[in-house]
């Protein structure tokens, strides 16, 4: 049943590509979230970071209280230090095999956000100001933990 659901929500994942075949740009993004942001760059600093082992940058760009899902339930980290002190059980080598693997053109997303991987990283534009939302920033603000072995 697990793989099933994992079978799924690739297809899901592959089938709402589809809508942007040519890969998605920093433009096609501000047009869609109605916004300015460079997700290009937050993607390419972010990416790096996770690859270079650098917690202290991945953790200044989180959203804090920080959702993490594992398998056994979602935990929240309210503060950069409680991530770095887990990064290890969040960021494995798994999950930096698949962001390694990402392109920018090639990121799901939809009215949630973008998503690395296999939703193993969700990231977006926050309104940093309440209703206002003049004030707008890129953050992470979930991560998925899970394995997709090949047996």
């Amino acid at each position: 049943m697990k793989y099933f659901l994992v079978l799924c929500f690739m297809v899901f994942c592959a089938a709402a590509q589809s809508d942007h075949a040519d890969g998605i740009s920093n433009k096609v993004l501000n047009e869609y979230f109605k916004d300015e942001l460079n997700y290009e760059a937050y993607f390419s600093k972010f990416k790096t970071a996770l690859l270079a082992g650098d917690k202290q940058l991945v953790a200044s760009l989180n959203l804090y209280p920080l959702r993490v899902n594992y398998p056994s339930g979602p935990v929240y980290y309210a503060t950069k230090e409680q991530f770095i002190e887990n990064y290890d059980k969040v960021i494995t080598a798994e999950l930096l095999n698949r962001v390694k693997g990402q392109q920018f053109k090639n990121l799901f997303y939809n009215y949630q956000g973008l998503h690395i991987g296999f939703g193993d990283i969700w990231f977006g534009a926050i309104c940093l100001d309440g209703e206002q939302c003049k004030k707008v920033e890129i953050y992470a603000w979930a991560y998925n933990v899970m394995s997709i072995s090949k047996k």
